[in-house]
């Protein structure tokens, strides 16, 4: 039976008809899922050319009701959708134009139809094609066994389209763009689209640990919300959509973290039966609101009501929440991103280094994650200055004044004020307990060592103790100091002494011509500090070569001659005797004779304590164990007066002991050698 549209071919043509076929086949799958579908199936066929030859699109919906045909799918440029939907992105029918589509890539098009007058089910097909598009073929309904309604649309007679059209990221990424977020929001009642009979993966588009689902309870209504973070673009995004019980779209808005610059993609799905009746303001009454074709008289329900500004605003704090979420998840890659920039401060290797820097980290990301674009939309420079004074900040008693400074970039909200405060104070807190471990272990070394040395004089020998001690502790020195080598020769330590220092890639090997070229370097450690550091002495470079003797051994004059030797030999290296560097030279042992003591009254004036001798940028420096010991706790009083060390494991085992025999020397520095306080 023929029908006729009240309309011309001609005007078909110009209303608005899809040009591409990927919309064209996008618009018959939406009308499936506006048909109340759960599940539509494409499926395609080639030729023996790889032509498409057949494509189908069929759906478990409502079907078309025969008796309501002329008002369905007789009408154009209005249907039967629209005086029942007023949806704005989801109900693609609305103008009555989607079913002209397969006019932009193929001849024919066929529909079979099941529906259900609500006692029996029927069955009919409706033909046509593209010369006459005003005309459509509607055949004789028939009762039908199949109890399932839905519609197969078949499209055939196509032109120029081949399989891989159809089979290639394009087309698979417009129909994630344009269904992965209705698929999502009805995933609890297991919506599909398959190609093929392969499903189409939306969640791979969506970031399934930040989307969630949440209720809200305002009054009488309930909220069903659906937060989606989505894992690239998508068509319709940063918006509120709200939709009333039947998932027909009222009204949108943006969300506040439209267009963020932080790959923050997101939409946000508000179900309930208050849209049911919800009309929009016109733009006249309200700049925010969307024109409606019917306007509320009585005005029940729009942007105004205090229902909807209690919904929007829990709604921002759910996006608030979430894009905190992400930028916290992210935060690592951002600092990443800055170390690779090379925009924070260098920090000493060591214990207090560490500590420092994870204290800049703590405080970059919380930066971040309260405002974001203080480093995603500034230049290397800018983040270089930013980082620099967050840094003095926190090294100075002003640390909480970086929450005045943020209050004022940014509105701070009590949370994030409170959050960005007690983070400052956990790692204030966090720091202290780490230096007070730190310190515990330094402590119990130091008494350790002080048990070997002044207890075990007799039993202890340079090279099995004091040395492997003081290799793997020289931070009893400082802690800006490096390793370079010990107990190797003049020789092979210079060799490596570059190497070590500026991280060259392969060793130099160096030539000393001097008798003592081949003597050993008990320990040879070494700091490099940057020029800008030094604001009143140019020394880039701090070196030390520390000669241990046993604890029974005198300092004397024929030691403080063989330290000599050692700093002679430096001064006529050329490659090494720069007045950039600076170089110290310690002998160390638990007595000295009066030589030695006369030295110290020759060099007092000088202003370094246990000085002997000062030759241009090299000093000789001879201490005893109690010298070192007491240089020690003296650095660290202040603390040691504030914390209550409690007595070690070794001042408990050690209290009753005169005496140390070799092995009780051995038992100690195995001891030692176990704990590790070099590294946080």
């Amino acid at each position: 039976m023929k029908k006729e549209l009240k309309v011309k071919n001609d005007s078909i043509d110009v209303a608005g008809i899809k040009k591409d076929y990927k919309d064209a086949i996008m618009e018959y799958i939406w009308n499936g899922f506006d048909a109340d579908a759960t599940r539509v199936d494409l499926t395609y066929s080639t030729n023996e050319l790889g032509g498409i030859s057949e494509i189908r699109i069929c759906d478990n919906g409502t079907g078309i009701n025969f008796e309501n045909i002329e008002n369905t799918f007789g009408a154009f440029l209005s249907s039967e959708k629209r005086e029942t939907k007023n949806f704005v992105d989801n109900i693609h029918g609305s103008k009555g134009k989607g079913r002209f589509s397969f006019i932009c890539f193929a001849h024919y098009c066929k529909w079979n139809t099941v529906y259900t007058d609500g006692k029996e089910f029927y069955k009919y097909s409706i033909d046509m094609d593209d010369i006459n598009k005003n005309e459509y073929d509607v055949s004789k309904k028939e009762k039908t066994e199949n109890q399932t309604s839905g519609t197969e649309v078949i499209i055939t007679g196509i032109d120029n389209l081949l399989e891989d059209d159809l089979n290639c990221y394009n087309f698979e990424e417009c129909l994630l763009n344009n269904f992965s977020w209705y698929l999502y929001l009805n995933k609890e009642k297991n919506y599909s689209l398959n190609i093929n009979g392969k499903s189409l993966e939306y969640k791979k588009l969506v970031a399934t640990n930040l989307s969630q689902d949440y209720e809200i309870e305002i009054e009488d209504f309930k909220f069903k919300v659906c937060f989606i973070k989505w894992l690239d673009d998508v068509k319709s995004k940063y918006y509120f959509h709200m939709l009333d019980e039947n998932n027909i779209q009222k009204y949108k808005a943006f969300t506040r973290y439209n267009n963020n610059g932080i790959d923050f993609i997101h939409s946000v799905y508000v179900t309930s039966i208050y849209f049911n009746d919800f009309v929009p303001l016109k733009k006249d009454d309200n700049t925010l609101g969307q024109i409606s074709l019917i306007q509320n008289e009585e005005n029940k329900k729009n942007e105004k009501d205090i229902i909807y500004k209690e919904l929007i605003k829990q709604l921002d704090q759910i996006v608030t929440d979430k894009c905190k979420e992400f930028l916290r998840a992210n935060s690592n890659r951002l600092i990443k991103d800055l170390e690779k920039d090379d925009v924070f401060p260098k920090f000493s290797n060591d214990k207090y280094g560490n500590i420092r820097k994870n204290d800049l980290v703590a405080v970059v990301k919380e930066v971040y994650c309260v405002q974001p674009r203080i480093f995603r939309k500034a230049n290397i420079e800018q983040k270089k200055t930013v980082i620099g004074f967050l840094n003095l900040l926190l090294d100075s008693d002003e640390r909480k004044n970086i929450i005045t400074i943020m209050e004022s970039i940014t509105n701070l909200s009590k949370e994030e004020r409170e959050n960005l405060a007690k983070l400052l104070e956990k790692t204030t807190l966090n720091n202290i307990v780490k230096t007070i471990k730190m310190l515990d272990d330094r402590k119990e070394i130091i008494e350790t060592l002080k048990e070997i040395v002044f207890k075990g004089e007799q039993s202890t020998n340079e090279r099995d103790h004091i040395q492997k001690i003081m290799e793997k502790n020289f931070w009893i020195f400082g802690e800006q100091y490096h390793l370079v080598t010990a107990d190797k020769n003049f020789e092979k330590a210079l060799e490596e002494y570059e190497y070590v220092l500026y991280g060259k890639k392969s060793k130099e090997e160096y030539k000393i011509d001097n008798q003592d070229r081949l003597r050993r370097m008990d320990i040879f450690i070494c700091a490099k500090k940057p020029l800008d550091v030094y604001l009143e002495s140019s020394k880039t470079e701090e070196n030390i070569v520390l000669e241990l003797k046993a604890p029974y051994v005198d300092i004397d004059r024929v030691i403080f001659r063989q330290i000599e030797d050692y700093m002679d030999l430096i001064k006529k290296q050329p490659q090494f005797n720069s007045t950039s560097r600076e170089w110290k030279f310690y002998a160390i042992s638990n007595r000295i004779d009066d030589f030695i003591k006369d030295k110290y009254k020759e060099n007092e004036d000088k202003g370094f304590p246990f000085l002997v001798k000062k030759v241009d940028n090299c000093k000789i420096f001879i201490m005893t164990w109690d010298d070192v010991f007491k240089n020690f706790e003296h650095k660290y009083r202040y603390l040691y007066e504030k914390l209550n060390f409690e007595k070690n494991e070794i001042e408990k085992e050690l209290e009753d002991k005169e005496k140390l025999t070799r092995e009780d020397i051995n038992k100690l520095t195995d001891k030692i050698l176990e704990k590790d306080v070099v590294n946080i």
